[in-house]
């Protein structure tokens, strides 16, 4: 843990990696978004690997999906389909 963070011991035993999305969390109820002319399957979206988004050198989109990850995690942590918000990304070996 980090006391002075306020991080406990145990977080690191509840974290997960975050490198191609929320692959991890469970999926929620499908649901049908008429905005979107279809229906969500409740998974969270899942990205291809590190090196072949860097080759694309496109910053705007890397910040886009780091986004679309944090905001995922957000939602499965509130619907408790994820049990804590310590995600790695990139993979920490």
């Amino acid at each position: 843990g980090v006391p002075r963070l306020g991080v406990p011991a145990s977080a690191a035993l509840q974290s997960s990696e975050a490198l191609h999305g929320l692959v991890q969390a469970s999926c929620g109820a499908p649901t049908y978004w008429p905005e979107f002319n279809g229906n969500n399957t409740g998974c969270p979206a899942s990205f291809p690997h590190a090196l072949a988004l860097g080759a694309t050198f496109n910053r705007s989109l890397w910040g886009l999906i780091g986004d679309r990850i944090s905001t995922e995690a957000r939602a499965a942590y509130n619907t408790k389909h994820l049990s804590a918000l310590w995600l790695w990304a990139p993979d920490i070996n």
